[in-house]
């Protein structure tokens, strides 16, 4: 029985993985450029459903030991399985991670990944630019990833998360604060 238990969990899953693509390919931003829709929901299927599926099944579990076993309603099991599947900070420091600090060489540009940098340089990227990373990304070539990172650093990325990661954080101590439940704001709470 515990099969069924596990197939049920990863079909949830598997329907939080389609509302969230769904929800980013229908945002606004992509209505003026249709172009993007289809490798950034290729790259969603690749990421969400293939590598970070459990990640994200692994955080609802998590929050639901938190509500004591409860089940958690559709909103609360789509919310925290998001919370599971952000990867900005990997994404950062696989672009930006210096290899002797992080212990790895990034390839998530070879890789096609759909990583919060590319999708941030889609959202803000020029014609020009947009070309650029449609005719290097996924590719080995180490001139393809220059060009990639080239754009990256054109549009300021770096600086882009790290206003990100400070407006995030600020946004979860608040989330945390507000809890009514001082189990779960000990546990949320990092310090």
């Amino acid at each position: 029985m515990q099969w069924l238990l596990n197939w049920k969990r990863r079909e949830r899953g598997f329907w939080g993985c389609n509302r969230l693509k769904q929800e980013l390919l229908e945002d606004p931003v992509f209505d003026l450029m249709e172009e993007a829709k289809r490798p950034v929901e290729q790259m969603l299927d690749y990421n969400v459903r293939g590598g970070k599926l459990n990640r994200g099944i692994s955080v609802i579990q998590t929050y639901k030991l938190l509500k004591d076993g409860e089940e958690i309603s559709d909103e609360e099991f789509f919310l925290s399985g998001v919370l599971g599947w952000s990867i900005e900070w990997d994404d950062y420091l696989d672009c930006f991670g210096d290899p002797e600090v992080t212990g790895k060489i990034g390839t998530d540009i070879e890789d096609h990944k759909c990583s919060w940098l590319i999708v941030q340089a889609i959202e803000r990227a020029n014609e020009d630019q947009l070309k650029i990373l449609n005719d290097n990304y996924e590719k080995p070539d180490p001139n393809c990833v220059k060009k990639v990172k080239s754009v990256y650093e054109e549009l300021d990325l770096e600086n882009v998360y790290f206003e990100y990661e400070l407006s995030s954080y600020m946004d979860l101590i608040s989330s945390i604060e507000a809890q009514p439940n001082p189990a779960i704001q000990e546990v949320l709470n990092p310090f």
